[in-house]
């Protein structure tokens, strides 16, 4: 079969690809603490050996998903339990899968002295454990006071490698093999940092995709039909 058929179906599955993350980009541009995602194609390889004995290869575009972690708008909300990162790095979270990583959230103290997400699973603190009943204080270090005395503190890390980073959720994180460091990031209590996709740009890509896969389907169309007058002697 024609070569550049294989290469039109894998240039409209790519794409196809391309179109299906904008639109969860496009779904979760008001959702806090997103990070958006991207298409990264590599070169087709042409593996088609005119040459060569045995079938063909379809030569197949290479995606890969990656993620931007570029910080989103962060915006005050008033309530000392929302909490952002100012700068790069994550908050830690406990869960029954392991730690996870994320942007920031909404936390409520437990009766136990924690602080748990809306998902139930604990903040990583360093030290002892708040009172439920007593306002809490978070200076931008991360520190925990109620009354004035230190309770404990809220470590942020960050990664050397952002690309080894695993998207679980829209907002949380697993982490694939990199190393953790220090982070000069601040805490930012009282708010929450908004998604980083901005739903015009997303549109606007959206368009352009769905007129490129138009592009490949007519140029496939054309091929087939060639083919066709070809095999049939017309």
């Amino acid at each position: 079969m024609d070569s550049g058929l294989y290469e039109g179906a894998a240039s409209m599955q790519a794409l196809a690809k391309a179109q299906d993350t904008l639109a969860f980009n496009l779904a979760n541009a008001s959702t806090i603490g997103f990070k958006r995602r991207g298409m990264t194609m590599g070169a087709f390889e042409r593996q088609l050996r005119a040459q060569a004995s045995g079938p063909a290869t379809m030569p197949m575009p290479r995606l890969r998903e990656a993620i931007d972690f570029r910080q989103g708008a962060i915006a005050s909300t008033g309530n000392p339990l929302d909490l952002a990162i100012d700068g790069p790095g994550f908050f830690q979270i406990e869960t029954p899968r392991g730690i996870r990583y994320v942007r920031g959230g909404t936390f409520v103290p437990t009766a136990d002295g924690a602080l748990v997400d809306a998902s139930g699973d604990h903040l990583v603190l360093d030290g002892g454990r708040i009172d439920p009943k007593l306002p809490v204080a978070i200076s931008e270090t991360g520190e925990l006071s109620q009354k004035d005395q230190r309770v404990g503190r809220i470590p942020l890390v960050d990664v050397a490698d952002p690309s080894r980073l695993v998207a679980e959720s829209a907002t949380r994180f697993r982490n694939a093999g990199t190393s953790e460091r220090p982070t000069t990031a601040r805490v930012r209590a009282g708010a929450l940092e908004q998604s980083n996709a901005e739903p015009v740009d997303l549109l606007v890509s959206m368009i352009v995709v769905s007129r490129a896969f138009e592009s490949s389907q007519r140029a496939v169309r054309t091929l087939d039909e060639r083919l066709q007058r070809t095999s049939t002697g017309g």
